[in-house]
């Protein structure tokens, strides 16, 4: 199971003496308002550098169920290296009104294992507890003449054995929708789904790929 997940980057915020050169851990601060309360962990969010990242990627999802040093940043696994820029910041200067880097932040480079199915070009990830498949076909779909579609199959890969498991399999127009029921546990796991369309013929006529993040905005 944990072969599904992709790794959260870690962070360490160091404030460095410019008189002595003394460098330290910043692991308290101050809330930023007037009233005396007690120090709390720093706040922090987390951004790509990389201008060319999917918007998937650079949705912050911060939450309870996640330790105060992990930030989620969804995206493909896809073997690469990325680049997370993390700054510490007392709310003073707000991330969606300034650049980070006026904050002079860390550059934490991360490398991703590749989980893909071969020949996966997706890169957006889809949220959710339970993934949710398109089975059917409609003018607007995309799809094409939807005539030609006489039954669908749908299928999660399984990196363990290297190969896609089938999940259900169904007359075309018999529903609109499939739905992954067991997944929902596996929170922070990473699945990737195709459903395939075949002809009447037997033959594979049409495929869509989809891959699915087993959180949500709130985890």
């Amino acid at each position: 199971m944990d072969r599904r997940r992709t790794p959260l980057p870690t962070y360490k915020i160091i404030r460095t003496d410019t008189a002595t050169g003394e460098t330290t851990v910043v692991d308290q601060c101050k809330p930023f308002t007037s009233v005396d309360q007690p120090l709390t962990a720093p706040d922090t969010y987390g951004t790509w550098a990389d201008d060319d990242a999917p918007l998937s990627a650079r949705r912050q999802v911060n939450g309870s169920s996640l330790a105060d040093t992990e930030i989620l940043c969804p995206t493909v696994a896809d073997g690469a290296t990325h680049v997370y820029k993390v700054a510490a910041t007392d709310d003073r200067l707000l991330h969606d009104d300034n650049p980070l880097d006026v904050l002079h932040p860390a550059e934490v480079p991360v490398t991703l294992p590749d989980t893909r199915p071969p020949g996966w070009t997706e890169t957006d990830v889809r949220e959710g507890q339970y993934p949710e498949l398109y089975v059917g076909c409609s003018e607007s779909s995309g799809l094409g003449d939807c005539s030609r579609f006489t039954s669908y199959r749908v299928e999660r890969w399984d990196p363990a054995t290297a190969s896609y498991t089938t999940l259900a399999e169904g007359t075309t127009g018999d529903a609109a929708y499939y739905m992954d029921m067991t997944v929902h546990e596996d929170l922070l796991g990473l699945y990737y789904y195709r459903v395939v369309r075949l002809d009447a013929s037997g033959a594979e006529a049409a495929t869509r790929s989809t891959a699915y993040g087993i959180w949500n905005s709130w985890l």
